[in-house]
């Protein structure tokens, strides 16, 4: 599998080592936020190829609006999580073309498998230093 840029926005850090963990051999850049201002702040500086959400942390609704107005129309992959029955995601969610919704989080393994089938056969994508640098940072 070619590299991809991964943001997993979970306020449950040892979830977002276990995933981590899960996808280490994939070789995807993986970022991740563990609040709502985190989360924001690194979608002002980048696009990822896929977006996994934590739809009950505090601020995931204004994430949602964000990626809604910013990424719906770009090949952005999102996964949300969300144990709480919150409709107005849905129909936020509707804009994305690959887009997958459960109702409790993924176990690490059956999210590596999810992402392989949501994630397109394309050329390798090689990382700007700068994201690199993000990556090293956040883990």
């Amino acid at each position: 599998m070619v590299p991809f840029l991964i943001l997993i926005a979970d306020r449950d850090r040892s979830r977002v080592a276990a995933y981590r963990a899960a996808l280490a051999g994939e070789r995807h850049v993986i970022v991740s936020a563990d609040s709502a201002e985190q989360c924001l702040a690194l979608l002002r500086n980048f696009t990822p190829d896929v977006f996994v959400l934590d739809a009950d942390m505090p601020g995931a609704q204004r994430i949602m609006e964000v990626l809604c107005r910013r990424l719906a129309k770009q090949q952005v992959a999102v996964i949300v999580q969300a144990q709480q029955n919150k409709d107005s995601n849905s129909l936020m969610l509707a804009s994305f073309r690959r887009c997958e919704r459960h109702a409790r989080p993924l176990p690490p393994p059956r999210l590596a498998k999810r992402l392989r089938r949501l994630l397109p056969k394309r050329a390798p994508w090689s990382p700007p230093q700068r994201f690199l640098e993000l990556n090293h940072q956040c883990a």
